[in-house]
């Protein structure tokens, strides 16, 4: 008992764990038990709510309360006028939005408790597919605004592309009808002739052609550059 006793306080969690049960079978149970503070212990991790059932910023209760359109004003500048007013404000006057958040998050929570097994799962599920397709977004945001600042010439259209834009003329914004839309110009894309096809073909090679070239004198201006950089590096 006296050599656990000394171990007890470099145990990790689990080892103290097994350290303790052993003991339950023994007469040092006692001693153990009372150093079971040293023990490193690891909180479970809580499961993240899904997309709708998330705890709401205390911010943005304070935004509600507080946010009123003016004419003349842009909302951006509101925007910015109620979050210096957020953060003057000091803990007790921000305490109310606080327990207000507290408040609905129990809610959310008891709401979400209350699903079945299965639906709780499909929530999950799609609230993780929401996050991949905003990460994927950004992403290509973020390649996309580095490409326009490098001026890089952007790869044209094929010929599929060019007549999915041309065909794919849709004024709703509903998700469902846009892929109904899409999948219907893909099969009709399939459909087409090669004569039918030859419009569009002959479009983007006019495009390529036309890329190919602007890559050509953009890739030279930046060797030139790159060039220049390296010897003025050098030099100095």
């Amino acid at each position: 008992a006296h050599v656990l006793c000394s171990c007890a306080r470099n145990m990790s969690g689990g080892m103290f764990t097994l350290c303790a049960r052993f003991a339950r079978l023994s007469d040092i149970a006692a001693p153990l038990k009372s150093l079971s503070c040293y023990a490193s212990t690891s909180k479970r991790k809580e499961i993240a709510l899904p997309s709708g059932y998330r705890k709401t910023p205390p911010f943005a209760f304070f935004l509600k309360e507080n946010f009123i359109k003016k004419d003349g004003v842009k909302v951006t500048e509101a925007m910015i006028e109620l979050k210096n007013r957020w953060n003057a404000l000091n803990a007790i006057e921000k305490k109310k939005y606080f327990d207000e958040s507290d408040a609905e998050l129990k809610e959310k929570k008891a709401k979400f408790d209350a699903l079945d097994v299965e639906e709780k799962q499909r929530l999950r599920e799609e609230s993780k597919r929401n996050r991949e397709t905003r990460k994927r977004r950004r992403i290509r945001a973020e390649k996309a605004a580095k490409r326009e600042k490098s001026g890089r010439p952007i790869r044209p259209a094929s010929a599929y592309n060019l007549y999915m834009k041309e065909k794919m003329d849709v004024t709703s914004k509903v998700p469902e009808k846009i892929r109904e839309r899409f999948k219907e110009c893909a099969i009709a894309w399939k459909t087409l002739t090669e004569k039918e096809k030859q419009k569009y073909i002959d479009e983007a090679a006019i495009l390529a052609k036309k890329f190919d070239e602007e890559r050509r004198i953009w890739r030279e201006n930046n060797e030139k550059h790159s060039t220049k950089k390296i010897f003025k590096e050098t030099i100095d």
